[in-house]
This record gives C-alpha cells, structure tokens and sequence, in this order.
C-alpha cells in the first residue's frame, strides 16, 4: 500500500509511519543471522518490509474483552468480532503502552497459530504489582514482560485466561495493538487504547481500515 490514504489523500504520518515500522522490521531480521542471511541485502529488505501492511485483520469470539470488544457475546454465545491490529515488529515499553488492548500468542502455547489472544495491558516492566492474597507483598514486573487482563468485570480466572493464569506476559509473544473493531456494517468503531497509542495509531487507522471490506460477508445484526 502506498503512502496515499483510502480517500485518495497523501497521509504524510502514514509515510512516516510505514518507514519506522520498515525499519524495525529489517532491525528484527538483522538480529537474526539465518533471517538475515535470506534477506539480501539491506535496500532489499527495507523494501520489502515497505510493501507490507501494517495491519491485521483477526477474528475472537467470548465475552474476555467485553464491552469494548464483543459485547454482543454477553446475549450470544456465538457472537464474533473482526479486530483490526496494528503490527509492532519490536514491541517494548516504547511501543506498547499501560491501558493498550495487545493480541499475542498465548505463552499457555506459544507455537500454535489457533493461540492467538486479545488483553489489555495493566503493567510494563518496571512497574510494581501487588497481591491480593493473605500474605500481602510487591514485586516488579521483570524487564521485557507485561501484565495483561481481560476487561470484562464479570469473568474471573479459571472462567478467562489472563496473567492472572499464565503470569507475566514475554512482550516477544505481541504481535500488535488492536486498533478497530468490527461487528458488521453499521457496528464498528476505534477501540480504546492509551491516549499515546491512539495518537501513533491514527494515520494506520486512517490509511489502512476499509469497513466495508473487513464487514464483507459478516452478518447484517
């Protein structure tokens, strides 16, 4: 996709967001030596890491992240969303910021690609956690880790899994924040995420979601 937006529009933060997310995606295969060795060299790879999207389109069902996500799911069980998500080839702090809605691979199974799950996210390293147990301590969130939970106030461990099953989240296994989501034609809209993100998000949003496209062959209601 070019730097133009759906509206015909140039999207100049669109360009330049297209370039970062370029340049950690060559940064990413360099740090590997078998990746990079079938990259070719440098200008090739940062031009093929530019033709990319940026985004991902995933589908969840279940009431984990209601209401911001599937709220349908409370009245029916097979009640499913379409979620726009925002690549982040090196997530880290600077990326990933407290109150942002992640999808990662489920480190309950890391290697299946059906382990897909969508929390948002409490803690970053650094940050200090509290039990709630009887015997009350603190402790920090070790470097390159999160915390995660389910938004919805109704569900509880072992109903939804969280980091309250699966402890601190490896920010490896997060593939991206969720920017959009989809029910059908008429039900869609921004999902809330950390006022940072939604600001570093809006060009992607702007550039790269197309409702009609992603609402094709959903359900009317």
């Amino acid at each position: 996709m070019s730097a133009m937006a759906r509206t015909g529009r140039f999207n100049g933060r669109y360009f330049l967001t297209k370039l970062g997310t370029a340049r950690d995606m060559v940064l990413n295969q360099m740090s590997n030596p078998e990746a990079a060795a079938q990259g070719g060299g440098l200008v090739q790879m940062f031009q093929e890491a530019y033709k990319k999207q940026l985004t991902t389109i995933i589908a969840v069902t279940g009431a984990a992240m209601a209401p911001a996500i599937n709220a349908e799911s409370a009245s029916n069980p097979s009640a499913f969303e379409k979620l726009v998500v925002r690549l982040i080839p090196r997530p880290s702090p600077r990326s990933v910021a407290v109150g942002d809605v992640v999808a990662f691979s489920s480190p309950l199974d890391p290697a299946s690609s059906h382990s897909l799950m969508v929390r948002r996210v409490a803690a970053l390293e650094g940050h200090t956690m509290f039990t709630t147990d009887d015997e009350d301590y603190a402790e920090r969130v070790p470097a390159g880790h999160c915390w995660v939970l389910a938004d919805s106030e109704e569900l509880s461990p072992p109903d939804v899994i969280d980091s309250r099953a699966f402890g601190y989240l490896d920010m490896r296994l997060i593939t991206g924040r969720v920017v959009y989501r989809v029910r059908n034609a008429s039900d869609h809209g921004r999902v809330a995420n950390s006022p940072v993100s939604e600001a570093a998000d809006a060009a992607v949003v702007e550039g790269e979601v197309d409702v009609e496209a992603i609402a094709a062959g959903m359900p009317a209601e």
